[in-house]
């Protein structure tokens, strides 16, 4: 491992040597990308003049959207390559830049913060796929297959309106749900006479995780069910009449027709619950801070109590590009399982 250590030249120069690997390392992925392009081969060259000229005719409307894309760079894939920089430094709010490599990343193996943190978040994100899917899957099959349009057009809009509510205000809801004294939760199994103690839903180190883990639930999350409803609307009428006439079942129907055309949104499903996943912490800081211990502690909120403190930035933007990868990963395992389903 290399290290600057011990020189006699100010803390100027090792941020100036940091800029210069940071530097490097975009240049070096913008010439990978420039050679893979220049290394294609003919047919994608030819169909690539045929898109520039397609661009060409359609300049006005690339012209418009161009401010978007100029945001999504400056917001988006700037800090994540800034990220990546970080990484291979040692550094804080207070101390001068030290380069070390690969140091970070092998420092997440042994960190039992972040071994237990992302255990944590697998857990979460196993208990997300289950209420995130089935609900908003069992709810646009019912709403769909309302036998008059006006009662579908009412249950949809019923299902948009709570959007509206902000998602800090529904964490700290659930909060009051779990209060141990008076919450709903205690104050229902009190009057069931099921339980006469009070249970500490967030503060016992055995509940706290799955008590997180189902909040909001049974709520249906809004985009997931629309995407679902989407697909079924897709459904050409005609194949259901031919299913109904060759005497299938409700389920046979949704087994062999309904589920397979959703393959695609499913897919799709999965890949934004796992993003979500991954990048959510309010929640968890809201209803436990991480505790107790480190009960519910996740990966991304290690990262912003580490960025908050200002310490070891480094070994933050090493976790965080980390995530990034396996979200990437997933993605690209999503697109590849769409393709192989929808050849064309």
């Amino acid at each position: 491992m290399l290290q600057i250590r011990g020189l006699a030249a100010p803390p100027a120069l090792s941020l100036q040597t940091f800029r210069r690997l940071k530097v490097t390392v975009i240049g070096f992925l913008a010439a990978s990308t420039v050679l893979l392009t220049l290394a294609s081969i003919d047919s994608l060259r030819a169909s690539m003049r045929r898109k520039a000229r397609q661009a060409w005719f359609a300049r006005a409307a690339y012209l418009l959207v161009l401010p978007s894309f100029a945001l999504l760079a400056l917001f988006n894939y700037y800090p994540m390559l800034t990220a990546l920089g970080y990484s291979f430094v040692k550094f804080s709010l207070t101390s001068a830049w030290e380069f070390v490599g690969l140091e970070n990343f092998r420092a997440m193996a042994s960190d039992p913060f972040l071994i237990r943190s992302v255990l944590n978040m697998l857990i979460l994100l196993a208990a997300a796929l289950v209420k995130m899917i089935a609900l908003p899957l069992l709810a646009a099959e019912l709403i769909f297959w309302l036998p008059r349009k006006d009662w579908q057009q009412f249950f949809r809009s019923a299902m948009v309106f709570p959007a509206v509510v902000p998602g800090v205000v529904m964490v700290l809801v659930w909060k009051m749900i779990y209060d141990p004294y008076s919450g709903l939760i205690n104050v229902t199994l009190r009057s069931l006479r099921i339980s006469d103690a009070p249970h500490a839903w967030l503060g016992d180190a055995d509940l706290a995780l799955w008590s997180v883990a189902f909040y909001n639930f049974p709520w249906i999350n809004l985009l997931i069910f629309l995407i679902f409803l989407g697909g079924l609307l897709q459904i050409d009428r005609s194949v259901f009449e031919a299913v109904e006439m060759d005497g299938a079942t409700m389920l046979q129907r949704f087994w062999h027709i309904d589920l397979p055309t959703l393959r695609p949104k499913l897919n799709l499903a999965v890949t934004l619950i796992f993003i979500w996943s991954v990048q959510d912490f309010a929640s968890v800081l809201i209803l436990t801070g991480g505790g107790p211990g480190m009960a519910t502690y996740v990966p991304a909120l290690q990262m912003f109590q580490q960025i908050t403190d200002g310490q070891n930035l480094g070994y933050t933007s090493a976790i965080g590009f980390a995530l990034f990868l396996a979200v990437v990963a997933l993605t690209f395992i999503s697109m590849k399982i769409n393709r192989e389903h929808d050849p064309v």
